[in-house]
């Protein structure tokens, strides 16, 4: 199984340790005012066979107006930009921003790539021998704009826009993606409208221990919208936390991802990655029907650093009716996290990952879930 093999550690430890009070400048504490905007930027090291050695930056600021109270969330903008030896690169901006004091969020994704990726077929049971190496040049746009629904607290309804443009370079002239048995396998687009339920009362954005965050959304792409594929997307995102003994929090999230029509390879639901079922490579299993379930305890260690461990179970299949749960893939490991910013409690995340074929080492900021 291919995988990172992340070089960050000893980076997690000098420069967080190091650099926390630089990144994340604190105000006295006071009870009915929120903690000043915080700044993070860490360095991104890791090496595959597919890129060799990969290098970049990435960070996080987390913006918030000197009057807000304190159970008002930030605004924040993630970014990473990350070059390899190959001439491999990839440009990432997730904007998330509250607006009137909360009566709206604006939010989305951008990404530019041009990276290698593993296909193994379609389905839950592909062999290992099946691998086939490709490069997607791949566009992604996603914006969000939802409005607080006052009847009910926390809940947030609106409109999205999701688009994908990408083409492949070339690949193996003998294999499942140049015999175009799989649709999307050269070049294309996509272009989606669609709407948005959101049900958020945690008392964090970054590390809640408490509250919900649940999430659905669909989108249609066609041809009208100027889509290269018709199919209908649906996601709905469940997470929970759970106060525990001290400040330990039990964190547990539910997905279910499903295509339905003709979509595109890279807008198949995908299985693995750094957020759900890690120990797995993303895109080792995928099919039209995606579900999975993780569960995460999380607890200090000592002064900034915590830990925590994980375990999560999930499979994919061609329709929601053929899911069948005594074949989902089961993924464990365990992590450490280090506190950059103690008013909003943002972290700096190393986890290893663990499943069927191997592992995989992840070190970025901010929770999984």
């Amino acid at each position: 199984m291919r995988r990172h093999i992340v070089t960050c550690l000893l980076v997690f430890l000098a420069f967080g340790a190091g650099t926390a009070e630089t990144f994340a400048a604190q105000e006295p504490e006071v009870k009915t005012v929120a903690p000043a905007s915080s700044f993070l930027v860490l360095p991104i090291v890791y090496r595959t066979p597919e890129t060799g050695w990969a290098a970049g930056v990435g960070g996080l600021v987390a913006l918030r107006r000197s009057d807000a109270p304190r159970e008002a969330h930030p605004s924040s903008i993630l970014f990473a930009a990350v070059a390899t030896e190959r001439r491999q690169h990839s440009v990432s901006i997730t904007p998330e921003f509250y607006l009137g004091g909360g009566a709206s969020v604006l939010y989305g994704y951008f990404e530019y790539s041009k990276f290698p990726a593993d296909f193994y077929g379609i389905g839950g049971n592909t062999p290992d021998g099946a691998r086939e190496n490709f490069t997607p040049r791949h566009i992604s746009i996603e914006a969000n704009w939802v409005w607080r629904i006052k009847a009910v607290a926390g809940l947030f309804a609106g409109i999205r826009y999701v688009g994908d443009f990408f083409r492949f370079d070339p690949f193996d002239p003998g294999g499942q993606l140049a015999r175009e048995v799989v649709p999307g396998a050269g070049a294309g687009r996509t272009s989606g409208l669609g709407a948005m339920v959101r049900f958020d009362s945690r008392d964090s954005v970054f590390a809640p221990s408490s509250g919900s965050y649940h999430q659905l959304s669909a989108e249609l792409n066609n041809s009208v919208l100027g889509s290269s594929f018709d199919y209908l997307k649906v996601k709905a995102d469940l997470r929970s936390f759970f106060p525990l003994f001290g400040p330990s929090v039990l964190a547990v999230q539910g997905i279910m991802e499903a295509a339905v029509g003709t979509a595109p390879l890279l807008m198949l639901p995908k299985l693995g990655g750094d957020s759900m079922m890690r120990g797995y490579y993303k895109g080792r299993y995928r099919d039209n029907v995606l579900t999975a379930v993780q569960a995460e305890f999380r607890f200090p260690v000592w002064w900034r650093f915590g830990g925590v461990v994980f375990a999560a179970a999930g499979g994919v299949a061609d329709s929601l009716g053929r899911i069948n749960p005594a074949e989902f893939k089961l993924a464990w490991g365990w992590g450490l996290r280090f506190k950059i910013s103690s008013g909003e409690g943002i972290n700096l995340r190393m986890d290893i990952g663990y499943g069927k074929q191997g592992s995989g080492v992840y070190f970025t900021a901010n929770e999984a879930f």
